[in-house]
């Protein structure tokens, strides 16, 4: 598999934990064996240390940022994405057809995040984990094996919603 362009979402707020899985050795060995020309991180309300930026663009061409009114472009030209579990971004991308890994945030109180990454898994949309297990995704997934995300099921995924929260 090759992925030249890799785009990490955080989203609005702050998800540290996956920043500082990014900047692992580990990881940054799989995205050479992806043959990763850029990586681009959206970051939020996150740190991220400098010098680790400094090294990782010896290495790679590094856009990070914190917020921008869309991420779409970034999305739309990835060839991978890795995201935090926050329903927006993962219908997003879907829609855009990436392949896509979302990590689980497991410091969120009443995980409503871990239940809709299992749920797209288990359709076969998506890859999920947390932070710790980012590098054997990573290793094991097979991107050929996703489902096309259906184009819009806005309805399914509302009454989906409504069900799980007890609404309907």
């Amino acid at each position: 598999m090759i992925f030249e362009n890799i785009f990490i979402t955080v989203g609005t707020t702050q998800f540290d934990a996956l920043i500082q899985t990014i900047l692992t050795e580990e990881i940054i060995q799989s995205f050479h064996k992806f043959k990763c020309k850029k990586i681009t991180m959206q970051i939020g309300q996150g740190k991220i240390d400098d010098q680790a930026v400094q090294l990782l663009s010896k290495e790679f061409e590094i856009e990070v940022y914190a917020l921008k009114p869309t991420i779409l472009p970034d999305v739309k030209s990835a060839d991978l994405v890795i995201s935090h579990a926050g329903a927006g971004s993962c219908i997003e991308v879907l829609n855009a057809g990436k392949p896509l890994i979302v990590v689980v945030n497991e410091k969120l109180m009443d995980n409503h995040q871990l239940e809709l990454a299992q749920k797209l898994s288990s359709d076969g949309y998506l890859f999920y984990c947390v932070p710790q297990t980012l590098a054997t995704t990573l290793d094991g997934m097979d991107v050929t094996e996703l489902k096309p995300y259906p184009k819009g099921n806005a309805k399914g995924f509302v009454k989906y919603l409504d069900e799980w929260m007890g609404f309907a």
